[in-house]
């Protein structure tokens, strides 16, 4: 058996950090996402992607993201650099009431990122 990606004494570790991270993102990425794994035909997997992404784009969450994270600087060679870790601390869960999450604008900027206020 071959070297697991993951050592066994982070795993659980991972796998809740995982299950948090999926369990935070917006509403309708996991759909979306589902729906443009890929088919057997190539040109009804791009349709598919591209139907997927054009129904997030628009949504309120996706444009709080965009914003905020041109606002902290995601088009800049350090926000490429951890563009994943700047638009994750502009996310958070919303408060119970309503269940649904919302964009924090905790978040400020740094010389190397950004960092989430805490």
């Amino acid at each position: 058996m071959g070297q697991p990606a993951v050592p066994a004494d982070e795993l659980d570790g991972f796998v809740d950090r995982l299950a948090r991270d999926i369990a935070a993102l917006p509403e309708g990425v996991i759909a979306a996402a589902k729906a443009a794994i890929r088919p057997e035909d190539l040109a009804e997997g791009l349709l598919r992607e591209h139907d997927a992404w054009v129904g997030q784009v628009f949504r309120p969450a996706a444009g709080r993201l965009i914003g905020g994270g041109l606002a902290h600087g995601a088009q800049t060679r350090d926000g490429e650099r951890d563009l994943e870790g700047m638009l994750r601390g502009l996310w958070s869960p919303a408060p119970p009431e309503g269940g649904g999450r919302r964009a924090v604008g905790g978040v400020r900027r740094r010389r190397g990122g950004c960092r989430r206020r805490r």
